[in-house]
């Protein structure tokens, strides 16, 4: 009998705080659940509901990672989300070593025919199946998988610290030098974009 973890499906959310200008960083953050109820579908308003957080964080196999971008060059890019979401990813697997059949993504925002490419590109050697798909806020209403609006909590909710906590804070993932990852990255897009997306 395989491991329970190989017949679940992960899912997981990602989100930012939106504040590239600051000297805090931009906080990107991704939920990370195996209740298949974080991953329906709901109407949530854009205000943070810092309860429904809190009654998220204390159950069972729920967990989250959060990176801190300061490079000016990637954290006013339009997709930084999917270019930090491996390494996310990554480090929750290495907390948990153990394989994971199915992982099903869920981004806020816009995320092109090429960035998800990207990510079943960097995915699909740690999962037998990779769904990725975006949603895009409308009249300040989330109508997103809860993973999703769980990560938009987050983001704000770290915001608010101060710059040490967050620098210092155990969820958060080191990540190598910002200016490789977006060599990486272009060089993908280059390589992918000859032909219109």
């Amino acid at each position: 009998m395989g491991n329970l973890l190989e017949e679940k499906t992960l899912y997981v959310g990602f989100d930012d705080s939106n504040h590239a200008g600051d000297r805090k960083g931009d906080i990107l953050v991704a939920s990370f659940s195996f209740d298949n109820s974080d991953g329906m579908i709901n109407k949530f308003k854009n205000r943070k509901d810092s309860d429904l957080l809190r009654r998220w964080l204390v159950e069972n196999n729920k967990d989250y990672r959060f990176v801190t971008l300061f490079d000016k060059s990637l954290r006013y890019m339009q997709p930084n989300l999917p270019i930090v979401a491996p390494y996310l990813i990554g480090d929750f697997l290495n907390s948990y070593g153990e394989k994971i059949k199915e992982i099903r993504c869920s981004f806020d925002g816009i995320i092109k025919k090429w960035h998800k490419e990207f990510l079943m590109e960097s995915l699909s050697e740690k999962f037998n199946s990779v769904f990725i798909d975006n949603f895009v806020k409308k009249d300040n209403i989330h109508n997103c998988p809860k993973i999703v609006y769980i990560s938009h909590v987050l983001a704000h909710d770290l915001y608010e610290r101060t710059f040490q906590e967050i620098i210092n804070h155990n969820k958060r993932v080191e990540i190598p030098n910002e200016q490789e990852i977006l060599s990486t990255f272009n060089s993908y897009k280059n390589e992918h974009q000859r032909i219109p997306r």
